[in-house]
């Protein structure tokens, strides 16, 4: 037996969960992008940190980079944890 055959097995049992099934695809390619977001962020800072180091250009002037890759990887973790915070727990009843 091969994949394709487990897998047209398996679709009956699945199938009531279609939803649940592509939320979780699409969580998941979420978190692969945003796994994405720290290295490319790194990448800028260094190229912008050195170009700015060699122009001689000031630490007080660079603030709006700080600033702003700061931004960038808070917005990047919410979007992450959210997930988390948002679920649905069970509170305990008030007798």
């Amino acid at each position: 037996m091969n994949i394709w055959q487990i897998i047209w097995r398996l679709v009956p049992f699945v199938r009531p969960y279609k939803g649940l099934v592509i939320a979780s695809l699409l969580l998941t390619m979420l978190g692969a992008v945003a796994a994405q977001v720290n290295p490319i962020v790194l990448r800028y800072t260094v190229d912008t940190v050195e170009r700015l180091f060699k122009e001689g250009v000031a630490v007080r002037a660079s603030m709006s980079l700080l600033v702003f890759i700061s931004a960038i990887l808070f917005v990047k973790e919410f979007v992450m944890r959210f997930p988390q915070f948002s679920r649905h727990t069970e509170h305990p009843t008030v007798s």
